[in-house]
């Protein structure tokens, strides 16, 4: 029992909406500041962060 109103509402769930969140996926992460400084400084805030919780055990 599906209506052409039915498929009508559900196309925009189907193809509207993902493109858009996948739009806005790709814009957020091309504007994430991931040079080699960024990523040098989180290793080494990674290697403290794991340092101080082995420090606890």
């Amino acid at each position: 029992m599906t209506t052409p109103e039915i498929i009508f509402g559900l196309k925009p769930l189907i193809y509207i909406f993902p493109i858009i969140a996948l739009g806005m996926s790709i814009f957020a992460i091309s504007r994430y500041p991931l040079d080699e400084e960024n990523l040098v400084k989180m290793k080494e805030q990674l290697q403290n962060l794991l340092y101080k919780k082995k420090s606890k055990l």
